[in-house]
């Protein structure tokens, strides 16, 4: 052994040089223990690393198709799918630590401080993340669904991201509604019972046959798709200045709600037409006094 490596350093430096057979022994019996040790926590760590990725992996796949099963969306599957394997892989690197035996503590402390920092400056953002988290688990509106939030947004909601809601207006605007404003504030879910009632006013004149008006406004509505149960309520809303407001409440499902609520004014308007029912605009009476000297 020690022929060996003096056979290596004199072909390398090209010079003689005298070894210590006894020193050089002393330092192979002390590293050898040693470096047989790293060996065995090298093999160790990368079957530690292999191991945990397939049951990460597995575990993955298991959860996944139990959410399938219980219908959940995309965005919540990816959630879970990234959250088991960023706990996943966090395990398998402390793990791998405590084999090589490295201290812990420093390494917590460093990150715990870095995470505060990250966290003040992320605020915002981590609130709209929490607030997609909420949204996908207790899924108060679904993809498809109208929705309205106190702030006057509203529109059809076509994704729950992780930061944003994405709603599609009726003029075809994308509006996108940040998730913490939608868990803090009231929603209205416009589509989740799969009715809509539609609120019908129409002023007619005092000199027109009030009862008449009524009937003719429940025939039409009901030439309409609508709902019989709750059944169409008729009735005198208002008694304006200018007019008697007739007003009808019926019910409808949400595929028809907008084409019925487009279309019922101008057929109960043609009705009035046809039977002498007018509309009155707003006016102003004028009199004139001759004032005598």
């Amino acid at each position: 052994m020690d022929s060996l490596i003096k056979d290596i350093v004199n072909s390398v430096t090209g010079t003689e040089v005298t070894v210590d057979e006894q020193q050089v022994q002393s330092l192979f019996h002390q590293i050898a223990p040693n470096l047989a040790i790293l060996c065995v926590r090298i093999i160790v760590a990368i079957i530690l690393w292999f191991v945990g990725k397939k049951l990460i992996r597995w575990l993955n796949n298991v959860v996944d198709k139990a959410l399938v099963h219980y219908h959940a969306n995309d965005t919540m599957r990816a959630i879970v799918g990234g959250t088991i394997k960023t706990i996943g892989y966090a395990l398998i690197l402390l793990y791998i630590a405590r084999i090589f035996q490295l201290p812990l503590t420093p390494l917590f402390t460093i990150l715990g401080s870095i995470a505060i920092g990250v966290a003040l400056a992320l605020k915002d953002y981590l609130a709209n993340l929490a607030g997609g988290v909420i949204l996908i688990c207790l899924t108060p509106f679904r993809f498809g669904d109208y929705i309205i939030d106190e702030h006057g947004h509203e529109g059809t909601v076509t994704r729950v991201g992780m930061l944003y809601t994405i709603l599609m207006t009726l003029d075809g605007k994308t509006i996108f509604v940040p998730n913490s404003l939608l868990t803090k504030d009231c929603v209205t879910n416009v589509t989740k019972e799969g009715k809509r009632r539609i609120e019908l006013k129409i002023g007619i004149s005092y000199d027109s046959n009030l009862k008449r008006a009524k009937q003719i406004m429940e025939e039409v509505i009901e030439k309409e798709n609508h709902l019989k149960d709750p059944p169409i309520q008729v009735f005198v809303g208002e008694l304006e200045e200018d007019s008697i407001i007739v007003q009808a409440f019926f019910w409808t499902t949400v595929d028809d709600y907008w084409p019925v609520l487009r279309d019922i004014k101008e057929k109960v308007k043609d009705a009035y037409d046809k039977e002498g029912i007018s509309i009155p605009l707003p006016q102003v009476d004028v009199r004139f006094f001759n004032q005598m000297n």
